[in-house]
């Protein structure tokens, strides 16, 4: 590993805390890594609860931290302990970041599952009723995986959440029930007749919608306006809407989400997006996954192979390619956003000095090959 691999850069906000721990390591008995003027190496930083709460507390908390320090310092915690967090005989609680994650979580998150498996149907048959009788055949869903509740109930006992049973487990999952509406047609106008037939089955009280978060980038357009929130807002004032800052990506990921609680109490994570930006955020999660530290593989062999020479490029950027990075899927969102609109746009090309492997058309076409080999293998199964 060269020595500037997986390191927190110097001058970095993180980097910046990250320093005030080593002036402190008497106290959090953090390891000082500094090394050849290459940053701080975060396999090596002791994450222990304490320097862990510390940097928490600089932040006010992860909604207060950016984007950016949240991914490294998440990279950094999931990296010192992946094989540990479900085991409680061989992580201690007082050293272990997450220290509420035991090995309960498997058992619960098999018990969430179940949940899920079971009011899948009446939960997606609620939403699919309260859309367009002509596009309730766009619309896609699933019951959460195991494996993406055991990792969401980790993150979420980081956080402070209290899981001591199968109840609090189903109460920490919002998409135990997750359903997309992906429009071949994303105009202005279908959009307006999506929104309408929501309100209808608000009105009706066919649907409880609890927020909405109308996410799309700093210069994005997203799919819900103004006017389409209040309309909403006037269906049932109880609504949360998350706008502004707090909806704004800096990668420019556009999609609108609403929660909901279902009549059979299923949370559920409802999407709506175009197929074009579908296929964009598709393909674009595979580097952010990466970015955060998660195993794409499966634990198929064929797709560690696969996603290894993307794996080895995002984990040797530096801070100023993320940046560039990220500024490049900016413009393809409002890119593709704007041609869904019927608005003129130019298409973004990746910036100098970036591996080509992150184009856009480069991840499709992973994100495709990947898909070949996990039905080769439900088949072969």
């Amino acid at each position: 590993m060269k020595p500037y691999e997986n390191t927190i850069p110097r001058d970095s906000e993180l980097g910046q805390t990250v320093h005030n721990l080593f002036k402190a390591r008497r106290q959090y008995d953090i390891k000082d890594t500094r090394g050849k003027g290459y940053g701080y190496n975060f396999l090596e930083i002791d994450a222990n609860l304490e320097a862990y709460n510390f940097i928490k507390k600089k932040f006010g908390g992860w909604k207060g931290m950016p984007e950016s320090v949240e991914l490294d310092l998440t990279n950094m915690l999931n990296t010192k302990v992946p094989d540990n967090l479900n085991d409680a005989a061989n992580v201690n609680a007082k050293t272990n970041p997450f220290a509420k994650a035991d090995n309960n979580f498997k058992t619960f998150s098999a018990a969430v599952h179940a949940e899920g498996k079971a009011k899948y149907d009446g939960a997606f048959n609620e939403v699919r009723n309260a859309l367009p009788e002509d596009l309730r055949g766009s619309l896609v869903g699933r019951p959460k995986g195991e494996t993406s509740i055991n990792d969401r109930l980790i993150r979420e006992a980081g956080k402070g959440k209290t899981i001591e049973n199968a109840a609090d487990a189903i109460d920490a999952i919002p998409d135990l029930v997750g359903a997309r509406l992906i429009l071949d047609d994303a105009s202005p106008a279908k959009i307006d007749k999506v929104v309408d037939s929501l309100v209808d089955a608000i009105k009706k009280g066919d649907m409880k919608v609890t927020e909405i978060e109308n996410y799309r980038g700093a210069n994005g357009k997203p799919y819900f306006t103004e006017a389409h929130l209040d309309k909403l807002k006037k269906a049932d004032p109880e609504i949360i809407v998350l706008e502004g800052p707090k909806a704004t990506k800096k990668s420019g990921y556009t999609t609108t989400q609403l929660n909901i609680k279902a009549k059979n109490g299923a949370n559920v994570e409802f999407q709506i997006r175009g197929k074009q930006i579908n296929e964009l955020a598709e393909a674009e999660h595979l580097a952010h996954d990466l970015r955060m530290g998660k195993d794409l593989s499966k634990g198929i062999k064929e797709l560690a192979e696969l996603y290894k020479p993307l794996e080895t490029v995002v984990k040797s950027m530096d801070e100023s390619q993320n940046t560039a990075y990220t500024n490049y899927l900016a413009a393809m969102y409002n890119y593709i956003r704007s041609r869904e609109m019927g608005m003129p746009a130019k298409n973004p090309t990746l910036s100098e000095g970036l591996d080509k492997i992150l184009s856009i058309e480069s991840l499709k076409d992973l994100h495709h090959r990947a898909q070949e080999i996990v039905s080769a293998q439900k088949l072969a199964a």
